[in-house]
């Protein structure tokens, strides 16, 4: 009894907090939280009426509690650190949960809307790593890398190209340091390189015969393959070779597990050669 009355002062401690910052929140991203400021608060109100009546029942009977959906409570505490993005978002060249981006997206704040010309995920063809060709713009003709890919924007920034200067770390006695700093430019101003020639290409999404989904030059037929991406930690996986601590694929998909009916502790004895001949009873605590 004490312990299913500690678990409801528990939820409805979480469900209050949670309630309580979505109603200090500011007007600008209240509208997108409302749907889900009902839904926690239903489910306080639910546990606030659990403990109350649970008080004035017997301690044998059991109390039924709400769908599991409902009261799944690593999913609340994840919508509540989850980053909620208003409609009116301007996307940058940096993550909302940044704190650059917070700074240039304060609450309340209005910035004028951005027009973006609407483009399927499936059809998005320059990835990070690919070799491009400047259309347009100061850098007209240069070939570049793509070292960032803002999708949210259509934009693509290429290593080295299209570039402006600025300070950084000014202070009171120093002026800071001028650098280049790459700016992004947008994807229908960029070209892949075609690999059989190095000319720009225009490229269509096909399948091969394998039912693998690549990507052809319409000019030459020629398949521009994907380029080998370095994740965060500096591991590129198409390179990677197993050292003496790694688990191989094979021994990692290997099927070892035999599926059995018997518990943890009923395969222990097994295992280890315990007879046990008492039966297991119902028991009851109070």
């Amino acid at each position: 009894m004490f312990s299913q009355d500690r678990q409801v002062l528990l939820e409805c401690t979480v469900f209050l907090k949670i309630v309580v910052n979505l109603v200090n929140t500011s007007a600008t991203q209240r509208p997108s939280k409302l749907p889900r400021m009902l839904t926690l608060a239903q489910l306080a109100r639910t546990a606030v009426t659990r403990k109350r009546t649970s008080s004035s029942l017997n301690s044998r009977t059991l109390i039924p509690l709400p769908p599991r959906s409902a009261m799944r409570l690593t999913a609340l505490l994840s919508m509540a650190a989850r980053v909620v993005i208003p409609k009116d978002y301007r996307f940058g060249t940096n993550r909302p949960w940044t704190a650059a981006a917070k700074r240039l997206n304060p609450p309340g704040k209005k910035r004028r809307k951005v027009f973006v010309e609407p483009m399927a995920a499936e059809d998005w063809s320059v990835l990070r790593g690919d070799t491009v060709e400047i259309l347009a713009g100061k850098d007209k003709g240069k070939q570049g890398k793509v070292i960032q890919v803002f999708r949210h924007r259509n934009w693509v920034m290429l290593e080295g190209l299209n570039t402006h200067h600025r300070y950084i770390g000014k202070g009171v006695d120093s002026r800071g340091t001028y650098i280049a700093s790459e700016a992004p430019i947008l994807l229908r101003d960029v070209a892949l390189i075609d690999p059989s020639d190095r000319k720009p290409a225009d490229v269509q999404w096909k399948f091969t015969e394998e039912g693998e989904r690549v990507r052809v030059s319409l000019r030459t037929g020629r398949i521009i393959p994907k380029p080998v991406v370095q994740r965060r930690d500096g591991i590129v996986q198409e390179q990677w070779k197993d050292g003496p601590k790694d688990t191989s694929p094979e021994d990692t998909l290997a099927k070892t597990y035999v599926p059995s009916l018997k518990t943890l502790e009923e395969e222990v004895m097994e295992t280890l050669g315990i007879q046990e001949n008492r039966r297991h009873r119902r028991s009851y605590w109070y």
